[in-house]
């Protein structure tokens, strides 16, 4: 897929309604968003029809050759918006189908320029928004820039400190060798972000874009024989990554559902290392703050916190040193802890 040029630039409506699919497409997402039924209805047909019909023309014109130039990059941006609105609504199936339709598109474009950075980022979201809705496998892959990453910005020694401690910390559970990189850089990340929140600091926003997609496409997508705890800890980092982001009021049921089931059948406070039962609390705490009040999969969260006494481990585990929660839930987990506790 063509890299990304710039999608922290520009004006999103600027961009749109320069162009009758993108506009359409638009309009048909703040629709969803605003539950304007016939609206909704409206501009989800009208996508479809002036996409359709451009790509009708396209194919006329190019024949036999199968390739398109880099005009239909607004139709592709424009298709993204049906598949980030299906993912909201709760269709899996028409998701899938749009970033299928998404994916053939990127591979009969004919043009060497990159896409335009706003149509990939919109293309980039509607992947992710409906593999973490879904829990499953995006649509597409992603390769990050070999440039280096936005953390690069911390002291070396706070750096080396860092990447020390995460892999001396999950060497110690049943985290397979694969997914301790991700786990670290994540780590990375979000600590680079909570430093320049703290100083003020600007972080190049083509880097940040870059490192924030590498991340999510690897955190949902899983291995062969991958392990309940690698699961679990898959949802959770993706849900606390939500959270860093300023994003905390609720999270996918289907990865709730995941990361409960992870810990379903298993004492986590016995026959296992410190470092392992540490993991197992924190993506149980995670669960929990990202859990309606009173629903049932929180009460499943909170019978495990409290089953083994977690309340230090969320206030000062190692884990939580390294993925700090008390930084980013704030007064949630505060009433968390007390609960465990109580």
């Amino acid at each position: 897929m063509s890299r990304i040029q710039s999608p922290a630039f520009g004006n999103w409506f600027r961009f749109a309604v320069g162009d009758e699919a993108m506009l359409s497409g638009i309009l048909y997402a703040g629709a969803l968003y605003a539950g304007m039924k016939r609206e909704i209805l409206w501009y989800y047909g009208e996508t479809v029809r002036i996409v359709g019909g451009r790509l009708k023309e396209e194919l006329e014109r190019v024949g036999n050759e199968g390739e398109m130039g880099e005009g239909g990059d607004e139709g592709t941006g424009a298709v993204s918006c049906l598949a980030v609105g299906e993912a909201m609504a709760g269709r899996q199936e028409l998701w899938r189908i749009h970033m299928e339709g998404i994916k053939n598109m990127l591979k009969v474009r004919k043009s060497n320029k990159p896409l335009p950075g706003m149509v990939e980022a919109k293309i980039r979201r509607a992947d992710i928004t409906g593999a973490t809705t879904y829990a499953t496998h995006p649509s597409l892959s992603y390769t990050p820039s070999p440039n280096p990453p936005i953390w690069t910005i911390l002291p070396p020694a706070l750096r080396l400190s860092l990447l020390l401690d995460s892999k001396s910390f999950f060497e110690k559970t049943s985290i397979s060798p694969p997914l301790i990189p991700v786990l670290t850089n994540l780590i990375l990340f979000t600590k680079t972000i909570s430093l320049a929140s703290k100083t003020k600091t600007k972080l190049d926003p083509d880097t940040f874009t870059d490192n924030l997609w590498a991340l999510e496409y690897q955190l949902t997508s899983s291995r062969e024989g991958e392990r309940a705890i690698e699961k679990g800890m898959r949802f959770a980092c993706l849900l606390y990554l939500k959270a860093v982001l300023g994003d905390s009021d609720s999270g996918s049921r289907a990865m709730l559902e995941g990361m409960r089931d992870s810990l379903c059948g298993r004492d986590v406070g016995m026959g296992v290392s410190a470092q392992k039962m540490e993991v197992w609390v924190w993506i149980a705490g995670v669960g929990a703050c990202f859990s309606r009040a009173g629903s049932l999969i929180r009460g499943s969260f909170v019978g495990v916190l409290e089953g083994v006494g977690a309340g230090e481990v969320l206030s000062g585990g190692e884990i939580v040193k390294l993925l700090n929660l008390s930084e980013v839930f704030g007064g949630g987990l505060e009433r968390l802890v007390e609960a465990v506790r109580s």
